[in-house]
């Protein structure tokens, strides 16, 4: 099953980061359609000068209720990171009503780094995501996760959420599927 059809409604919550991303992603699958939300009405208008068509903007703050009771997945594109564990689980209990409407299978997914496990990768690599997790931390009171930490920090927002897929990218943003399980 490809991506295309997988989704027909996706929804990301950051205009900034999601504007181009969605202008390619909507011409490589000219099927989807595109709900992207941002709470800052500049960068939603950027978009609208920008795209058009099949990408949606809405204003949201995800600390809201999730407004959107029809999407094919969530999108947090580097979103939790800049959050500490209580502001990200107050993110993701607003999803919930939304994917308990939404159909049993729809993902949220989300873009981020997700930490390899200590000695898993190589000093080099270590000392860099060390470096980026001891700056969000200072910056924003955050933190980079590994696999374990998002886990948990799911099932402290509800306990019926699983990961079911995660690609870790020891130099990068990785990508975790998580289903809330009936």
């Amino acid at each position: 099953m490809s991506f295309s059809s997988c989704l027909d409604r996706f929804v990301s919550n950051n205009a900034e980061q999601d504007i181009f991303n969605s202008n390619s992603e909507s011409q490589e699958f000219p099927s989807l359609r595109f709900v992207v939300q941002d709470n800052s009405p500049v960068q939603l208008g950027h978009g609208e000068e920008q795209l058009g068509g099949r990408v949606n903007f809405q204003p949201h703050d995800f600390f809201e209720l999730q407004p959107v009771h029809d999407a094919s997945a969530f999108l947090l594109r580097q979103i939790l990171h800049n959050h500490n564990n209580e502001d990200s689980i107050k993110i993701i209990r607003a999803l919930v009503p939304a994917l308990e409407k939404c159909g049993p299978a729809t993902p949220v997914l989300i873009s981020d780094i997700i930490l390899p496990e200590y000695g898993t990768v190589t000093r080099f690599e270590e000392r860099l995501l060390r470096q980026i997790d001891l700056c969000m931390m200072v910056g924003f009171g955050s933190k980079q996760r590994s696999r374990q930490d998002w886990a948990k920090l799911f099932n402290d927002a509800d306990p019926r959420f699983q990961i079911v897929n995660a690609q870790i990218n020891p130099l990068g943003i990785g990508l975790l599927q998580v289903h809330l399980m009936s």
